[in-house]
């Protein structure tokens, strides 16, 4: 609107560095890569906070679930000892649980349920990992990874950012289950999470660029240039932009893999 203002405005036959053609130019690219660069910021600042949030609520409701599950049937374990059982109760809660995750203890694709114990100066791990098919390894207590599940035998309960028994950076739902002396962890690796929306910016940004040499190409006719009156030309850009913003907005709809 300024340019096409003060283009408008501008004293015919006065001297300028650059053509009313180049300019024109100029300003339709400008404007193309402004809707571009204001999807992306939309999707940023907007729905990635939102889709962050709405995890933590799932993950901490599956940890807390999964906590007090396991709570319940270690009292019922505890008050009606299985016969045909020879180890103690929680020691058969702790089979069952194994048991019932033991062919899928993880959601979407990385997404993984972890069960330990603080054995020593470590801590072991009790489910075996969706990952390697194996129990995953014993980490040091006073290591680096595995900050959730430590956390969770401390006795603590939240949701943290923080590096897995991996070393890879995950979101996680930590809980602990004090009747069996275990940590329970909901986690989720937050490179998958934030996949869908580096997928979303490279999609803008190419439908962006894509018009934007369109534009340029096609700006003679887009414009008006080539014997047909200028006067109005400087609102065509307007009217380039605002159809150019429909498309690229399109790709401002997060691309979930």
């Amino acid at each position: 609107i300024f340019y096409s203002v003060y283009w408008s405005r501008r004293v015919p036959g006065s001297g300028a560095r650059f053509s009313r053609e180049t300019l024109d130019n100029f300003f339709l690219v400008l404007c193309l890569l402004g809707v571009g660069v204001l999807a992306v910021t939309v999707v940023l600042l907007v729905l990635y906070p939102q889709n962050v949030e709405a995890n933590k609520g799932e993950l901490q409701s599956l940890s807390k679930g999964m906590s007090s599950l396991m709570a319940a049937v270690s009292e019922f374990d505890r008050v009606n000892p299985p016969v045909s059982y020879s180890g103690s109760s929680a020691d058969a809660t702790l089979s069952q649980v194994r048991r019932a995750l033991r062919l899928d203890a993880g959601f979407e694709n990385t997404g993984e349920i972890v069960l330990g114990r603080k054995s020593g100066e470590e801590i072991e791990f009790l489910l075996y990992s969706r990952f390697t098919g194996q129990l995953p390894s014993a980490v040091a207590w006073e290591g680096t990874r595995a900050g959730p599940m430590r956390r969770a035998l401390a006795g603590e309960s939240g949701i943290i950012e923080d590096v897995d028994y991996r070393g890879e950076t995950v979101l996680a739902a930590y809980e602990p289950v004090e009747s069996m002396g275990l940590g329970i962890v909901a986690k989720q690796d937050l490179a998958e999470m934030d996949r869908p929306y580096l997928v979303t910016g490279y999609v803008n940004a190419a439908v962006t660029i894509f018009f934007a040499v369109l534009g340029v190409l096609l700006s003679s006719r887009i414009l008006g240039y080539g014997g047909t009156d200028n006067s109005a030309s400087g609102f065509s850009v307007l009217r380039v932009a605002d159809e150019a913003s429909t498309v690229s907005n399109l790709a401002m709809i997060p691309v979930i893999g």
